[in-house]
């Protein structure tokens, strides 16, 4: 009963991550969900106990900096309610990662991740209809934090495959490619430079063997075919979406939105330097500046809010999640190292810890860390029914061998 209760607060979060908590008048709705995952993981502490609550303590030096730096804030109010969104946001991952942890199932989050960004895909196509916009939001209600949340999905996704299918992991692919063609976020490209990076050091840490090396081999012909046929057709159509022309008037200097930022980095580093240790204050970089709105950057954005003891509580805790994933073997590994990266590079353009699908991310990678141990992987059905009876067969003369050596011993 506990465990079902436990799926079903799950996934209601889950979901409602993707769905309720961009919408004005509806992210109540995620915390409503948070508090009833809360309320069954207590109720579990109380009968069973709870499995990995002392990791829970990590997000505690970046809470209590934020907490403090209220009160040296010069508009303490919206302090306030910056740090509420960021503690549930954090609470709200840390929840993910122990329900995970203590026997909830995973499909909770696969199907709440895929019901949820199918229907952002679906607000965002119907955006795209009706007002012919070159950069959608959907129900996201912001053409970046679309991207980033599709992504997210896709992640889910793409490690989380139900009944070892392959339609998630295209799924995924497809989310990835609307997210570049529809959204014009520039963050989509640093995806597309990191997932070569995550299939070579696949194989790097796999163990090489003939089949294996086939399997590389057929890959790259495969996908250098595909290159050769379809390469023309997909670069073409890839230049003229808005993520690539936003890309590269960035880079020639010509876009005014990368020019701001790079402003707003230069003056949130002068700021920082005037109070290095504590900053000023949670969310008050938009009022010690004459932008007005928050610096887009999370580093800066940290360094400002609390200084460097909250930008080290928050990469600290990232590097926490990585030194442990080196005891974490096979395809877990890599996918731990390849979110962790991507929040890395993805921070250089975005304020996120404050963000509850980015704390949803940063939760599985606590649970791809420190409580999917390879003893606890699943392991793959029978290709055949011939290999499953082949092994039934095998079992039972074992037995018979083992109790022959008994009877003899007796």
């Amino acid at each position: 009963m506990i465990r079902l209760a436990l799926n079903a607060s799950l996934f209601l979060y889950v979901f409602g991550v993707f769905i309720f908590s961009k919408v004005e008048g509806l992210s109540l709705a995620t915390n409503v969900a948070l508090l009833c995952l809360l309320a069954v993981l207590a109720i579990k502490a109380l009968k069973t106990g709870l499995a990995g609550l002392k990791y829970s303590l990590i997000v505690l030096p970046l809470v209590f900096i934020l907490f403090l730096s209220i009160f040296w804030s010069r508009y303490p109010v919206e302090a306030l309610i910056s740090f509420l969104s960021f503690l549930t946001a954090s609470v709200g991952g840390i929840a993910v990662m122990l329900a995970l942890m203590n026997g909830a199932s995973t499909k909770p989050v696969f199907w709440a991740a895929f019901l949820g960004s199918s229907y952002l895909v679906y607000s965002a196509w119907q955006e795209r209809t009706m007002l012919m916009l070159s950069r959608v939001a959907g129900l996201a209600g912001n053409a970046n934090d679309l991207a980033i949340t599709l992504i997210i999905a896709g992640i889910l996704l793409s490690t989380n495959c139900v009944n070892h299918t392959r339609w998630p992991k295209v799924y995924s692919l497809f989310l990835l490619i609307f997210s570049v063609y529809m959204t014009g976020s520039r963050k989509t490209l640093f995806v597309l430079a990191l997932i070569p990076m995550l299939w070579i050091f696949q194989l790097a840490t796999q163990r090489l063997t003939k089949k294996s090396l086939k399997k590389v081999a057929l890959t790259v012909g495969i996908l250098g075919i595909g290159a050769l046929v379809a390469g023309p057709f997909f670069w073409t159509s890839f230049t003229e979406t808005a993520t690539f022309k936003r890309a590269i008037r960035g880079v020639e200097g010509l876009d005014s939105s990368a020019n701001i930022r790079t402003a707003m980095i230069n003056d949130g580093l002068n700021l920082w330097k005037g109070k290095p240790l504590f900053g000023y204050g949670v969310n008050q970089y938009r009022f010690e500046t004459v932008y007005d709105t928050y610096s887009h950057n999370n580093y800066i954005e940290l360094l400002v809010s609390g200084g460097l003891v909250a930008l080290v509580s928050y990469y600290g805790l990232l590097v926490f999640l990585f030194l442990k994933g080196q005891k974490t073997l096979g395809q877990a590994r890599s996918i731990l190292f390849f979110c962790l990266i991507l929040l890395l590079v993805w921070d250089v353009a975005m304020v996120s810890y404050s963000g509850k699908h980015i704390w949803l991310l940063i939760g599985l990678c606590g649970w791809l860390s420190l409580g999917k141990s390879p003893e606890r992987e699943v392991s793959k059905p029978h290709s055949s029914l011939r290999e499953f009876y082949r092994g039934i067969s095998r079992n039972k003369v074992l037995q018979k061998e083992v109790a022959t050596n008994v009877d003899s011993i007796l």
